[in-house]
């Protein structure tokens, strides 16, 4: 973690969360350092389990996490100010508190039952985080974006769930639905073990990635009604569509390596995020 500063969030986000950064950078630039710590959380409470061999140990960790939200690590680059503003109630402390739950949980259970406990999942995580983007970005109170955000971080998070199949075997986790899984015929242990077959395993990938689409179509259709502030939380629709063309290309393979390159697509999403938000003010969308 860098030393304390303004930037600190800033770094902990750009290093940890590229892509979601980059639409983060669509805000106006007095809001972005709530962003940023939004960011930064999100992305170190979400690598624990990483980090961690045993479920205690990472719960251990998370209870740090949850404990600095009220204080109690005034010095921490990150903790620090997150505590000052959730104290002063510029960001809600809900969502963190989501977010450090969801994960404390999947500690112990990390394979979900099917697509509707991963999509809980999601909305405790990513759902909580956009919760966050809008609440920092002024547009908490705009019905339309919340809802769009809703489907938007459940379309980001299934494809990001796709994403890190590969890391996540390499730690001996499955966080794909054991029902999905096995609809396609793929053990949970044959998919830890690295055994499973790559045509089954890409038709329990393409289960996943058309809930993904689904998801993106709806917030899609439902963000055209929101108001201009809400683009950093909007863009990240253009993030994950690109990355399930990716998949898709590679044959719906969730081990290609190439999936966990996000610079490519993170320097995209800032640039066609400044384009809608260019072609939203020339149709004088209304909006905060």
């Amino acid at each position: 973690m860098p030393d304390a500063s303004p930037s600190a969030a800033l770094h902990a986000a750009r290093t940890l969360d590229r892509e979601r950064f980059a639409c983060a950078l669509l805000a106006p630039v007095a809001r972005r350092e709530d962003l940023m710590l939004a960011l930064a959380f999100n992305a170190e409470t979400g690598r624990v389990r990483d980090r961690v061999r045993e479920p205690l140990a990472g719960a251990l960790r998370l209870q740090w996490w949850e404990e600095g939200l009220g204080g109690a690590a005034p010095g921490h680059p990150l903790l620090g100010p997150l505590a000052l503003r959730i104290a002063r109630g510029a960001l809600p402390i809900e969502p963190f508190l989501s977010m450090v739950e969801a994960r404390r949980a999947a500690l112990d259970d990390p394979t979900p039952a099917d697509l509707a406990a991963l999509e809980g999942r999601i909305a405790a995580t990513d759902g909580a985080l956009a919760t966050l983007v809008l609440a920092a970005t002024g547009c908490a109170a705009d019905a339309a974006a919340r809802a769009a955000g809703h489907h938007l971080a459940l379309g980001w998070g299934l494809v990001g769930t796709l994403r890190a199949v590969g890391p996540d075997r390499a730690q001996g986790w499955v966080g794909l639905p054991r029902a999905v899984l096995e609809e396609a015929g793929v053990a949970v242990e044959a998919l830890r073990a690295g055994h499973a077959a790559p045509e089954a395993l890409a038709a329990a990938t393409r289960r996943l990635a058309a809930a993904a689409r689904s998801h993106l179509d709806r917030g899609r259709a439902l963000g055209r009604e929101a108001g201009r502030a809400a683009a950093p939380l909007l863009a990240w629709e253009v993030a994950a569509r690109g990355h399930l063309a990716r998949l898709g290309r590679w044959g719906w393979n969730p081990l290609d390596p190439r999936l966990l390159d996000p610079r490519p697509r993170a320097l995209a999403v800032l640039w066609l995020g400044l384009r809608v938000a260019a072609r939203r003010r020339r149709l004088g969308v209304a909006g905060p």
